[in-house]
């Protein structure tokens, strides 16, 4: 078996494989590197949205999981060291942390309050797709949700929702991708149900568990380490265990 990737140059190979995992995530229209950017590329475009953030002007945040909240964090953290009058706006489809315990959506809410931020749940920003950072310093702009309101005086807003998942290299593999979510479909022993050579971990994977968390890929891995490690030998495979 094979598959066929991309490199950051652009050019297209083969890759061969006994065995293929799938550990690519999911996409999130970050403040992300491009293949191929240079460090000092990186590093500009990040100063330039942490000079926005902390230039008192306002942060809209889209999206509402794991990663926004971490995102939310940081710019909190940021803005107060810096002294900016500006606010941050949280802005989900649904409430925060959808999926984890309540007791950490409460704690995340909590840290959030405690900055002065804002959540608007039930809501989504319509008027930007990608992160935006306003164009001239002290400048602003104005960003539209879908329920009409508005959002004036932001300075940076920053996109931290997932977009589906990274397995488009995954598509002419025969039977890997599941059709209506585009993630790897997974058995009992996290191997992909069309394709007994893929398994699948992370953000990638169709596995139904109570969140998405470091620990629970941990034990994901794991899992498919050992049943590799059985289909060589012919041994009998493990039923994957949720982790912590």
């Amino acid at each position: 078996s094979a598959v066929m990737v991309q490199t950051i140059e652009g050019a297209t190979m083969e890759l061969p494989y006994d065995y293929l995992v799938a550990a690519t995530g999911f996409s999130l229209p970050l403040v992300i590197t491009d293949p191929g950017q240079s460090l000092a590329d990186r590093q500009a475009a990040l100063d330039d949205f942490y000079t926005a953030a902390t230039g008192g002007g306002d942060v809209v945040i889209g999206g509402g999981g794991v990663t926004a909240m971490e995102v939310a964090g940081n710019i909190c953290e940021a803005m107060a060291q810096a002294g900016s009058s500006g606010r941050l706006t949280v802005v989900s489809s649904h409430d925060i942390l959808g999926g984890y315990p309540d007791r950490i959506k409460a704690k995340a809410k909590e840290v959030l309050d405690g900055f002065g931020a804002t959540v608007i749940t039930e809501d989504r920003v319509v008027s930007h797709d990608a992160p935006l950072v306003a164009p001239e310093k002290g400048s602003q702009f104005t960003v539209k949700l879908k329920s009409g309101k508005e959002i004036p005086g932001v300075a940076a807003y920053l996109p931290s929702f997932v977009k589906g998942p990274n397995t488009e290299w995954l598509s002419t593999t025969e039977g890997a991708l599941d059709e209506r979510t585009k993630k790897v479909a997974v058995d009992e022993f996290l191997r992909c149900q069309g394709n007994p050579k893929v398994f699948a971990i992370g953000g990638c994977a169709l596995i139904e568990e109570s969140f998405l968390g470091v620990a629970k890929i941990d034990a994901q891995a794991a899992t498919v380490a050992a049943n590799i490690a059985n289909s060589i030998k012919d041994k009998p495979l493990k039923a994957h265990v949720e982790g912590p």
